[in-house]
């Protein structure tokens, strides 16, 4: 048997050690309780945020969106998961255009300046197949896959015949 000294011993050991066990739970309590406490700090939220460009980027890192400038004026390009332009839209001083693409090739695009709008709408190569125009009278080109003219609706007078289509077209005229 143990002496009482040394039983006396062991259990002032097992209290102290039972007493530094409680003073650690109740610190950790106080310390969780104060953070718990604290208010929520409040989320800074500028009026205006000033630079030359913005870039969203998806979880891979590709960028996905960029607000920007183009030539000086302001435009938004999207893009695919790949990083291929989808969608641009950029003002300009006359006006502005709206362009949709399929990775490869521009398909629609519609603009606006000073003699009107213009809408294309161009086949899987790139070349046009249809062209509205509003430039002058108004036109309407249909196109071969080739992007060569082949039936046209125009408000106006007849061109000079020595002049293609594709040049009155480049022209802004029927």
């Amino acid at each position: 048997m143990h002496s009482v000294e040394e039983r006396l011993a062991r259990v002032e050991k097992q209290v102290w050690r039972w007493k530094l066990a409680v003073i650690v739970l109740l610190v950790a309590i106080v310390g969780f309780t104060a953070i718990g406490a604290q208010p929520e700090l409040p989320t800074y939220v500028p009026d205006v945020i000033h630079a030359r460009r913005i870039d969203v980027v998806n979880d891979k890192g590709v960028v996905v969106a960029s607000v920007g400038q183009l030539k000086g004026n302001g435009s938004l390009v999207l893009y695919n998961q790949k990083g291929e332009m989808q969608l641009l839209a950029a003002g300009s001083k006359d006006g502005g255009v709206v362009s949709i693409y399929n990775g490869d090739h521009q398909l629609v695009r519609a603009g606006g300046s000073g003699n009107g709008g213009r809408i294309d709408i161009l086949n899987a190569a790139g070349q046009e197949a249809v062209m509205l125009n509003s430039a002058g009278a108004g036109f309407i080109g249909l196109f071969d896959a080739r992007g060569n003219i082949q039936n046209s609706l125009s408000g106006t007078p007849p061109p000079d015949p020595a002049e293609t289509a594709r040049e009155r077209m480049r022209k802004g005229f029927p």
